[in-house]
């Protein structure tokens, strides 16, 4: 079965690639494991889910120019410059997206690759009030054989701010994380095995979304380019070649 759905992922997936240490049985399932490579998508491929066939090529130059402008603003917010620099919003800001899959068995998602966030997570099922999804199905955790809700007191929940974690009555930790952009997303904390081309981690932390909201949609915007991220394990390093 394979499906797309929208997530957001850490290129560096350092804290991912702890999480069979933190929240499972210790085995990440992949042997002598040294790296691997991730597709990546450029967001005007035909490929990506936010591909806009009706977009001439300045119109796709032009969105590419007012979103590095658009991060360049608020960079220079965090850093605090004084230079005011102004651009529209754009629905989802950056140019890739990173082709994985989760769970057992495995399904295919499409995430944007996200370095500015500390929490992977994707929208499921049932969601009460989720952006919309164009042809692209939400993530069904009772699916997956190896998905797991993890408790309040596991490390996992344990590892977010207080004020980004709560408890339910049924003791599941629930998350809920605001971006600089007043986007949110809320939902269960859950372990599953995410696959990286033919390599599986087990245990993965993220956070299965009921309730999002906020600039991230697939009513976006040709031009096919590819490249891999190389995740070294072993080191802990990470190197990524973007054209």
């Amino acid at each position: 079965m394979k499906t797309l759905a929208l997530l957001h992922l850490l290129l560096t997936l350092s804290v991912s690639l702890s999480t069979s240490n933190h929240h499972g049985d210790g085995s990440s399932g992949s042997g002598n494991l040294q790296g691997f490579t991730v597709d990546l998508i450029h967001r005007d491929s035909p490929l990506s889910p936010l591909y806009n066939p009706t977009h001439s090529r300045s119109n796709r130059v032009q969105n590419a120019f007012n979103r590095s402008i658009s991060r360049a603003s608020t960079l220079s917010r965090r850093a605090g410059f004084t230079t005011k620099i102004e651009a529209d919003i754009f629905e989802v800001p950056g140019e890739y997206v990173m082709s994985i899959q989760i769970g057992t068995p495995p399904v295919k998602v499409l995430g944007v690759a996200d370095t500015g966030s500390d929490l992977t997570w994707a929208q499921c099922q049932p969601c009460q009030n989720c952006y919309k999804q164009v042809n692209v199905p939400y993530l069904v955790p009772s699916s997956s054989s190896t998905y797991q809700q993890l408790s309040c007191q596991s490390k996992g929940c344990e590892a977010l701010e207080e004020n980004q974690s709560s408890c339910d009555s049924q003791n599941t930790c629930q998350y809920k994380m605001m971006y600089g952009d007043r986007s949110y997303t809320s939902g269960d904390l859950a372990m599953d095995t995410f696959w990286f081309g033919l390599t599986p981690m087990k245990n993965v932390a993220f956070g299965c979304g009921h309730d999002n909201n906020g600039t991230l949609t697939t009513s976006q915007t040709k031009q096919a380019r590819f490249t891999s991220v190389i995740l070294q394990k072993s080191t802990g390093q990470t190197s990524f070649q973007l054209p």
